[in-house]
C-alpha cells in the first residue's frame, strides 16, 4: 500500500501551523482531510461547485477520469486544485488558507 505525505497549512487568525498527514494512494484529499477532522468546507464532492478549493503549493495530483469543472483555466494557473476529486500522486502540501470564506 503506498502511501504519500500530505503538509496542510492553517491558519487561525495570526496564528499559523501545519498539519502532517499520510495520504493513501487513491484516497482523495478531501476524505484524508476529513478523516483527520480539519476544517475544509465540502458540497457537491464531483468537482462541479469549487467549495472546497484550495492550493496546491508542491507535488502532483491526479483527477483520475474525473474533470474539475469549478476551475478556470486561471485558477488552475495560480495552482487551485479541488481535493473532492484529487488524489496525490507524490508527496504534497496545500494551503487552506486561500479557501474562499
Amino acid at each position: 500500500m503506498t502511501e504519500f505525505s500530505l503538509v496542510i497549512e492553517l491558519s487561525n487568525g495570526s496564528h499559523q501551523s501545519s498539519v502532517d498527514l499520510e495520504v493513501v494512494k487513491g484516497t482523495t484529499l478531501l476524505q484524508a482531510l476529513h478523516d483527520a477532522q480539519l476544517p475544509v468546507r465540502k458540497a457537491c464532492r464531483n468537482g462541479g461547485c469549487g467549495v472546497c478549493r484550495c492550493r496546491l503549493v508542491a507535488g502532483e495530483i491526479s483527477y483520475g477520469q474525473r474533470q474539475p469543472f469549478a476551475l478556470w483555466d486561471k485558477d488552475k494557473a495560480e495552482g487551485f486544485i479541488l481535493p473532492c476529486i484529487a488524489t496525490p500522486l507524490s508527496d504534497l502540501k496545500i494551503d487552506l488558507l486561500t479557501l474562499e470564506k
